[in-house]
């Protein structure tokens, strides 16, 4: 029978036991996030002495813990079984709500630019250029897939860095995400992490979000937008014209006719035979957003497939532990 457990470390005091902890990241989001409830008084360990303004012990040796953690501490969430662990957050405590258990709320490397006041212009600057600016004095690092595209006429006034990639993402119409401190921004995301399997019935706990659709069936329109270096957009639809619209991006098309041959190969990835939804399953095997898995149907071997997992939320606690993944496009 395998043990659950997990060790946590909030600024420098570590717990390998806590109430509750749910993590949620996705590729369609720039802000990781966790939620930590711990009681509210405790024997904790240090890696370091408590600073004495923090030192709140009470006389049965416990700490009162809402008072040893404060706005801004680094946050490690590791979760396993039988002592094999592996990392679901990194990040910072957002805010702290002195409740019974008391609850800690906690956001990615996002928080470090919220932090952030961005004042800048630029005549001339790729994508990589911008947040290369935006993480400067951080221990954030850039993903090395992120595409060499040039804007023009830029600027910033009284903003935030995390606003600047929320502007990225909604004028550029970019996918952005973060995988620990690394930054990944670009037209869609197509290097996998890795990849896992799940076999329906067997490591799958609960399937029953998990819709099967036949392309021929599946009514799609796709939209197209080019958005050129000076903010200039041409946009193309193919599919069907009553179907379910998926807006899909790119950059520097030459020409309508161009643009349409493009989303029309788009369309393919869309109109497929297969799994969409979600599943639940145990805490093991690992993956996260960004992982390929390959789910495996013994009732119906036709229909067995690979998929981009676009999101996971994970939950730990005194009643179990369980990964629920958002099942994406079709891979293969």
């Amino acid at each position: 029978m395998f043990r659950l457990c997990s060790y946590i470390t909030i600024g420098n005091v570590s717990m390998n036991s806590v109430h509750e902890v749910r993590v949620n990241r996705s590729i369609h989001s720039y802000i990781d996030t966790a939620k930590i409830k711990i009681p509210a008084s405790a024997y904790l360990k240090y890696s370091s002495p408590l600073p004495p303004t923090q030192s709140i012990q009470r006389p049965d040796g416990r700490y009162s813990t809402a008072y040893l953690f404060q706005r801004g501490d680094q946050v490690q969430i590791q979760l396993g079984y039988d002592n094999e662990l592996k990392t679901e957050f990194t990040g910072f405590i957002n805010r702290i709500n002195f409740t019974t258990p008391l609850e800690i709320e906690c956001e990615g490397y996002s928080w470090l630019l919220r932090q952030k006041t961005i004042n800048v212009s630029w005549k001339s600057i790729t994508l990589k250029g911008i947040l290369q600016y935006l993480i400067q004095g951080t221990p954030i690092t850039l993903s090395q897939n992120i595409p060499e595209i040039s804007l023009n006429n830029i600027f910033f006034r009284g903003t935030t860095a995390d606003n600047v990639l929320g502007w990225i993402k909604d004028k550029l119409l970019m996918t952005i995400f973060f995988n620990g401190s690394e930054l990944y921004a670009g037209l869609e995301f197509t290097q996998y992490k890795g990849t896992e399997k799940y076999k329906l019935g067997w490591n799958v706990i609960k399937d029953d979000n998990l819709k099967y659709h036949i392309a021929t069936d599946t009514k799609i329109k796709i939209k197209a937008i080019s958005i050129s270096g000076n903010g200039s957009k041409i946009e193309a639809e193919v599919g069907d014209s009553t179907g379910v619209t998926h807006s899909v991006y790119f950059y520097n098309e030459k020409s309508l006719a161009q643009l349409k041959a493009d989303a029309q190969k788009k369309l393919q990835h869309f109109k497929y035979d297969g799994y969409e939804g979600k599943i639940t399953a145990f805490l093991q095997p690992y993956l996260e957003h960004g992982y390929k898995v390959i789910l495996d149907d013994p009732q119906y071997a036709e229909r067995s497939g690979s998929y981009l997992i676009e999101g996971v939320e994970v939950s730990f606690g005194t009643s179990g532990a369980r990964r629920t993944c958002e099942i994406g496009i079709k891979v293969s």
